[in-house]
């Protein structure tokens, strides 16, 4: 009997290889064809239904009691309003602003990287929520945006200064400034705001996206002293979404809070909603790592929220660079600017993961369920931190795209991955322990 579980970190198995192109129409079609999409669209409505009855709540207690719709905080993020809490506060989901191919090793194995390989996202899809829509006119992005919520840019603002900025980290292609080139330039991006999101996410993962970008959530000032580091609703309903939809991958930036006046413990148990699920990848800031050598090259920035989960989960999942990062502006369709945050790191790994399930397809016609790119995430990092092994700061350590690769190709390194069950996986390891047994005899 096939035993399902919500969180999984798979063996790997290498099998031959097979040079193709990937995430076609077609393609996408096999990506869906396991999933319930039956099961996946009543919870689309579900959680659509509720999105909008809590907003509606909410916007009926802004006419009375005064309280900004939109807004910009004071860290000069944007801001929107979109519920009430318990105590009967309002709740605003919030932006995440505060070399990332060089800290994340993506330009080894883009186009003319050290790693002879051509990863650059062709014909890849990756998605985005963010708090406004994105500029899809500017020159890095051109013909490569697809507006998935009907929502168009009209002028720049606050918000669609952040959804620009964090597209171009992913897809940027360099046009007008070969500093600004994203991790995976070739790829196509499906864009959306963040209201809704929840639904949203479910309908785009059951047309076979893989791997969506959020660099945002709910604003800390406003939420109850309990949400720090809890399983609440959110998280689950974020859970629910990928079990359900077991090739999707969210990806989600940590938080700014540490510093932050709701911060009472050194910087600890500052995660909130989305970044308490199991199942998403949660993404720390450091600064840019030009040449990494030891744990003491990774240096946290001054910014970034730490975990754990209140019940000792590792939260963050994977750090990336999130200080300095240069990339794309609204202003203009030929501006660019350079911003810092966890919403700048979540995108440098949203891409990199990306081009993992690309160099997967391209090798064995496949791609990898989301357990099975977490786990080879998390294998390929770079330790980081004072001590070794995962930690509350910087999740599993440093992203390593490059070493994720090999890891998939079996080059330098002996590498084992293969999708299984849990009976299958009990007989692996039997089977291990006896090789291992027989070599000592």
């Amino acid at each position: 009997m096939e035993i399902k579980l919500r969180s999984a970190f798979p063996i790997f198995l290498l099998g031959f290889s097979i040079v193709t192109f990937a995430q076609t129409a077609e393609q996408r079609k096999q990506i869906v064809k396991e999933y319930d999409l039956e099961k996946l669209k009543s919870l689309e409505n579900k959680l659509s239904k509720k999105y909008f009855s809590k907003k509606s709540i909410a916007l009926t207690e802004a006419r009375t009691k005064n309280w900004a719709t939109t807004n910009i905080n004071k860290q000069g993020n944007y801001t929107e309003l979109v519920a009430v809490s318990e105590e009967g506060k309002p709740l605003y989901y919030t932006t995440h602003n505060a070399g990332s191919a060089t800290t994340a090793r993506v330009n080894r194995i883009n186009e003319g990287g050290s790693a002879g390989l051509k990863l650059d996202g062709q014909n890849m899809v990756v998605g985005i929520w963010d708090g406004g829509p994105v500029r899809t006119t500017h020159q890095a992005l051109t013909g490569r945006v697809i507006v998935k919520d009907g929502v168009n840019f009209s002028t720049s603002n606050e918000s669609t200064e952040h959804g620009t900025h964090v597209s171009g980290t992913m897809i940027g292609s360099g046009v007008g400034s070969a500093q600004a080139k994203g991790l995976a330039s070739k790829a196509t991006l499906w864009a959306n705001t963040f209201a809704n999101d929840e639904a949203e996410v479910i309908a785009q993962a059951s047309e076979g996206l893989l791997v969506s970008n959020h660099s945002y959530g709910l604003e800390i000032a406003g939420v109850p002293n309990y949400y720090m580091g809890a399983y609440i609703d959110e998280s689950k309903e974020w859970d629910d979404i990928m079990y359900n939809a077991p090739y999707f991958q969210a990806v989600i930036s940590a938080g700014n809070d540490r510093g932050s006046t709701q911060d009472k413990k050194g910087g600890r148990d500052l995660l909130i909603g989305n970044k308490n699920s199991k199942n998403a990848v949660v993404v720390a800031a450091v600064n840019q790592v030009s040449n990494y050598v030891g744990p003491e090259s990774v240096v946290m920035s001054s910014f970034s929220s730490w975990g754990p989960t209140d019940d000792f989960r590792i939260k963050p999942d994977i750090s990336a660079k999130g200080v300095g990062v240069y990339s794309l502006s609204s202003a203009s369709d030929t501006s660019y600017k350079s911003q810092q945050g966890t919403s700048m790191t979540a995108p440098a790994v949203s891409a990199s993961l990306l081009l993992m399930q690309q160099h997967y397809y391209e090798k064995y016609a496949a791609f990898m369920k989301a357990a099975t790119l977490r786990a080879l995430m998390i294998n390929a990092a770079d330790e980081a931190g004072d001590d070794p092994g995962p930690d509350y700061k910087f999740g599993w350590g440093l992203i390593n795209a490059e070493k994720a690769v090999q890891t998939i190709s079996g080059k330098g390194i002996s590498s084992v991955m293969d999708e299984l069950t849990l009976d299958q996986i009990r007989y692996t390891l039997v089977r291990l322990m006896q090789l291992g047994l027989s070599l000592l005899m």
